[in-house]
């Protein structure tokens, strides 16, 4: 409990340890705050792959000394129970923490969208093309719009 705990509080650090600018965004909906929680997160996973990989290789030993058939079928179950919560627990482990490391590193970007939502995809000559789908045919339509 105090680990995660630990990792929690130095999730944290990291997450405010930045510079402090004026964001177009909260701070939790931001990609570093994001980024820490989902590492943390992938850390936990990895700590759980291996409490159950430890504890399936123990029922394992236990397995290959069992005396009685119906124990060791019952110890050889719960062996590949937890094998197999360990191997699904590394891989959301790993795949969080990716996740994470690629959020800290795209960082925040205070990149407003474009005011010009109506420009289309091309304008020539005052005119605009543009794809957009129409529902009530269930196809894509070409739109040809011109301003005045």
């Amino acid at each position: 409990m105090l680990r995660r705990l630990i990792w929690v509080a130095v999730s944290g650090v990291f997450a405010m340890g930045g510079q402090v600018s004026a964001q177009t965004t909260d701070f939790l909906f931001s990609n570093r705050f994001m980024g820490a929680v989902s590492a943390g997160a992938g850390i936990y996973f990895l700590a759980e792959a291996k409490k159950a990989r430890d504890d399936g290789s123990e029922a394992y030993d236990l397995y290959s000394i069992a005396s009685s058939p119906t124990v060791a079928r019952e110890l050889y179950d719960e062996s590949k129970q937890n094998d197999t919560k360990a191997a699904i627990m590394l891989g959301l482990g790993v795949g969080t923490i990716t996740y994470g490391v690629h959020l800290l590193m795209k960082g925040d970007k205070d990149e407003l969208p474009d005011p010009k939502m109506d420009r289309g995809l091309i304008e020539v000559k005052g005119v605009k093309v543009d794809a957009g789908p129409d529902p009530y045919r269930g196809r894509l339509g070409v739109q040809l719009r011109r301003s005045f």
